[in-house]
């Protein structure tokens, strides 16, 4: 009985062993440059790897479907061809034509994941991927579906091309965030360059963009015909690393009027938002640096509960805007191409936010006027009998040659006083085909920035 007992707790160890062997993990080296061209040769280089100590590289020529189970972590990257240019000090990225889908169920911890030029590509899928340390970057994609469905923390998200869909239900933390449909080039949204509040009237595949549980990042540039925008969680746009500049959330959409409302959004410093713009909802905010805006469909810009903005700049179709709570403004400029907007009310707001030294600020604002009251003096006027009429005229003619001396006529110069002291609109000068331009162009045209209010009235 002992014997037998012996016998098989001998098998069941040697079965256990057996499946441990099997199971264990396997740590490969590549450390070389050399990519794979098809399925055969990914199965054959990286068959019964569970670990992998260097890059995974996919060949411009790969042809169908990359599928690579059982690795859960690659210490280095998974990328497509690139080549360095080295007299522009470059990459440049071949495109790979025919490869269909990117598929790495098991891997949840990689360094860098870089796939460029792949217009062919159906599906990209990691997911198992929960971290990636340096950043992903999914740029020349066409018709593809993104499924990222663990990943929770990554130093950057760039997402360029015409992705059909995205799934990122769990990312909470990321650098710089980039979704747009335009090239790489045009995809960067600088801040320092005045093109980023231009509108971009080309016709997109509508984009639905939704990071439900993203609360931070260092910078968000989102472009294309937005359909739709969900952030609900997003907290904070600020810089949580030494490279990290630019923390300034920054959109750019045409198509129908998209609502933007960030429910949550506490800390930020840069706001700069173009385009078909239907609503505006930051309740959490109370403070920027900078709040830029470029609309071309009529919007009632509401900036309550924020209190404090360095540096307000608003163009194209302004209907009204709304900044009750607000205690604290340096640098102002409006240039509104709607007929309903007028510099009057919001002249009164500043006047409760600066106080008696308004003037001292740097303040402009381009509105209409008033509705003009000629349409009815002359509608009096034509009421009025004809003997009366005459009368008047010839009463005028009169006055007038009594002061008209030409022999001693002098030129006198004389100081026109501000328009808030004439009590009435000057002559207009507004031109009204301009105006199509300025709702496109309001970010470059721009205002000359004055130390004293300047309203300068257009026609109703």
């Amino acid at each position: 009985m002992r014997e037998r007992f012996a016998t098989t707790m001998s098998a069941s160890l040697l079965v256990l062993a057996l499946a441990v062997q099997g199971t264990s993990a396997r740590f490969c080296d590549f450390y070389d440059d050399s990519s794979v061209s098809n399925q055969a040769e990914v199965d054959a280089k990286y068959g019964g790897c569970t670990e992998i100590w260097g890059n995974v590289n996919i060949a411009a020529n790969y042809t169908g479907r990359f599928y690579l189970p059982n690795v859960t972590t690659i210490h280095g990257g998974i990328y497509s061809t690139r080549i360095y240019n080295d007299s522009g000090g470059y990459y440049e990225y071949p495109p790979a034509l025919l490869l269909t889908s990117i598929e790495v169920p098991d891997l949840n911890d990689t360094s860098q994941i870089e796939i460029h030029a792949v217009p062919g590509l159906k599906t990209i899928s990691f997911p198992s991927m929960t971290v990636v340390n340096s950043t992903i970057t999914l740029n020349g994609i066409d018709d593809c579906y993104l499924d990222f469905p663990s990943l929770t923390n990554t130093e950057g998200l760039s997402i360029i091309g015409n992705m059909t869909s995205m799934n990122f239900p769990v990312l909470a933390n990321t650098g710089r965030l980039t979704v747009s449909r335009n090239p790489a080039g045009d995809a960067d949204g600088n801040l320092y360059q005045r093109n980023y509040l231009l509108i971009d009237r080309v016709d997109q595949i509508p984009l639905d963009i939704s990071f439900p549980a993203l609360r931070n990042a260092s910078n968000i540039y989102l472009q294309g015909n937005i359909s739709s925008l969900s952030m609900p969680r997003l907290s904070a746009i600020r810089i949580e690393l030494p490279w990290d500049y630019d923390p300034s959330l920054k959109i750019r959409t045409y198509g129908n009027p998209l609502n933007i409302s960030l429910p949550s959004l506490s800390d930020a410093k840069k706001f700069a938002i173009s385009g078909t713009i239907g609503s505006l909802s930051f309740p959490s905010l109370l403070s920027l640096d900078n709040f830029e805006l470029n609309t071309s469909t009529p919007l009632n810009v509401t900036l309550e509960p924020i209190k404090t903005i360095v540096f307000l700049s608003l163009y194209g179709n302004v209907t009204a805007v709304s900044m009750t709570s607000i205690t604290k403004l340096k640098y102002v400029r409006i240039t509104s191409t709607a007929s309903e907007f007028y510099c009057s009310p919001f002249t009164a707001d500043l006047q409760r936010i600066l106080g008696s030294d308004y003037k001292k600020y740097a303040v402009t604002c381009q509105g209409h006027p008033p509705k003009s009251k000629l349409p009815l003096i002359l509608g009096l006027t034509l009421g009025l009998s004809l003997p009366v009429a005459l009368a008047l005229a010839y009463g005028l003619y009169r006055f007038c040659a009594k002061w008209h001396h030409p022999d001693n006529y002098v030129v006198k110069r004389v100081d026109i006083l501000p328009e808030h002291e004439l009590g009435a609109p000057p002559t207009p000068t507004y031109d009204a085909s301009e105006e199509g331009r300025r709702g496109d162009r309001g970010a470059t045209d721009g205002v000359s920035e004055r130390s004293v209010l300047s309203i300068r009235q257009a026609p109703a």
